[in-house]
C-alpha cells in the first residue's frame, strides 16, 4: 500500500502557470464529455419505510434493499414492499445489509440483533443476551466462506455454516485487546485482503495466520495524538469497466489520509 497526506497543500499545486494551462483543457473535456443526469426521489410517499435510509444493496436478483431505521425496504424499481419485525425481522432499525454467497440475505440491526433472508422467509438469529447488544455496523463475507459481522460497541463477530440452520451456526466474537470493542467499518479488496476500521486503528486480517494485525501506519498509530473520527472506501474503475481502484480515506482531527489498495 502507498498513503499519501491529502492534506498538505503543497501538494495540491504548485504552479500557477500549470493552473492557467489546464482550465482550458478542462472546460474542453467539460463540453465534450458533459451529460445530464437524471434522478428520481422515492420518500415515504412513494411506499418507502422510512425516510432515513442507513444503507442500501442490490441484490442477485436485481432487488434494492434499503436498510431504514423503520426496517428493510425491497424497490423492484416500481413499487416498495416493507418489513418489520412482524415479519420475523429482529427489533430494532436495519444498520447494514449483505448478501452472501449462498443467496443468504442477512440484515444487522440498531440495537444489536441480525436477521436472516433465507428462501422467502426472514429469520431472527437467537443469541445469548449477553451477545450482540449494540448497533451492527457492518457486514461482509470472506474467501473461507464466514460472515463478519462488526459493531458499534461490541467488537465483531465471525459467523460459520451460513447456510445451515439458524439453530446450527456456530459463531467466534472477538473483543478487546485482540480487536477492539468499537468497529466502524470493513473491506474486502478485490486482491482478498480484509481490513477493519476502528476507533484505535486500522485491523488488517492475515489470512495465513489467521490472525488479526494492526495495519501499522505512523499517522493512525493508537499513540497518535488524533483518533480515528471519519472514513470513507471509494471505487473507481477505468472508462472500459475492466479494472478497480480502491481507495480509503481516513479522516482524523487535523488530516486525511488517503491509501491505494
Amino acid at each position: 500500500m502507498t498513503i499519501l497526506n491529502i492534506a498538505k497543500k503543497i501538494e495540491i499545486i504548485r504552479s500557477l502557470e500549470r493552473i492557467i494551462f489546464l482550465y482550458p483543457l478542462l472546460f474542453l473535456c467539460l463540453s465534450v464529455y458533459g451529460q445530464k443526469y437524471y434522478f428520481d426521489n422515492y420518500s415515504v410517499i412513494e411506499g418507502l419505510a422510512q425516510s432515513r435510509v442507513y444503507t442500501v444493496i442490490q441484490d442477485y436478483n436485481d432487488y434494492i434493499w434499503l436498510g431504514t431505521v423503520a426496517g428493510a425496504s425491497k424497490f423492484d424499481g416500481i413499487n416498495f414492499v416493507n418489513y418489520t419485525i412482524e415479519n420475523g425481522l429482529a427489533e430494532g432499525g436495519v444498520r447494514a445489509i449483505f448478501q452472501d454467497s449462498f443467496g443468504n440475505i442477512w440484515l444487522g440491526h440498531l440495537g444489536g440483533g441480525l436477521t436472516r433472508f433465507k428462501d422467502g422467509e426472514f429469520e431472527f438469529v437467537d443469541l445469548p443476551d449477553t451477545l450482540l447488544i449494540d448497533d451492527v455496523t457492518s457486514i461482509m463475507q470472506d474467501s473461507y466462506e464466514r460472515l463478519w459481522l462488526t459493531t458499534w460497541g461490541d467488537g465483531a463477530y465471525v459467523f460459520y455454516n451460513l447456510n445451515d440452520k439458524i439453530s446450527d451456526l456456530k459463531f467466534e466474537h472477538f473483543k478487546g485487546k485482540r480487536f477492539s470493542d468499537r468497529i466502524y467499518s470493513t473491506l474486502r479488496t478485490s486482491e482478498d485482503e480484509l481490513y477493519f476500521v476502528t476507533d484505535i486503528g486500522i485491523k488488517k486480517f492475515n489470512k495465513k495466520e489467521d490472525y488479526l494485525r494492526k495495519f501499522v501506519q505512523k499517522e493512525l498509530s493508537a499513540g497518535s495524538k488524533n483518533a480515528i473520527e471519519a472514513f470513507i472506501f471509494l471505487y473507481f474503475s477505468s472508462p472500459e469497466g475492466d479494472s478497480l481502484e480502491e481507495l480509503l480515506v481516513v479522516g482524523k482531527k487535523d488530516d486525511y489520509y488517503r491509501y491505494n489498495t
